[in-house]
C-alpha cells in the first residue's frame, strides 16, 4: 500500500466517522478504534522493516541488549500511550486522556531506568578517569 491509497483510505474513514457521529454516535467510538486498528494493521509490514533496520544498527553499535530493549518497550509504549490518548480525545474524554498520558510518561520513564543508569555509569568513569 502507498501513501495516496493509505491516504484515500484514511480520508474514507474520516468521512464515515463524521457521518456515524452524527447519525449514530452511539457507534462512533466503536468505529474510530475499529479504524485506527485497521490502519495500524496495514502499517504493520513498514513498521516491521524499521524495527529491522533499527535492530541491525543496535547489533552492529554493540550496544548491551538491556539498553535495546528498554529502548522498544519505550517506543511501544508511546505508541500505545498516543493511541489511546487520541481515542478518548475522540470521545470529549480529555480527563482520561490527561491520565493516560500521565501513567505512559510514567512508564517510559521507568522502562529507561537501564539506560539512565548506563549514562551515569559512563559520565562517572569519565569524570573518575580525568579526575
Amino acid at each position: 500500500m502507498n501513501i495516496f491509497s493509505f491516504t484515500g483510505l484514511t480520508i474514507v474513514l474520516a468521512i464515515i466517522s463524521v457521518t456515524i457521529k452524527k447519525y449514530a454516535p452511539e457507534f462512533f467510538i466503536l468505529f474510530n478504534i475499529i479504524s485506527s486498528i485497521t490502519l495500524m494493521i496495514f502499517l504493520l509490514p513498514y513498521i516491521k522493516k524499521i524495527l529491522n533496520e533499527v535492530d541491525l544498527l543496535f547489533e552492529s553499535a554493540e550496544f548491551p541488549v538491556h539498553v535495546k530493549s528498554a529502548i522498544f518497550k519505550t517506543l511501544g509504549i508511546c505508541l500505545l500511550t498516543k493511541f489511546a490518548t487520541d481515542i478518548c480525545e475522540d470521545s470529549d474524554q480529555r480527563t482520561l486522556a490527561d491520565k493516560i498520558n500521565i501513567f505512559g510518561k510514567i512508564s517510559m520513564l521507568l522502562t529507561a531506568m537501564p539506560i539512565f543508569k548506563n549514562v551515569i555509569e559512563i559520565a562517572t568513569n569519565i569524570f573518575n578517569y580525568n579526575g
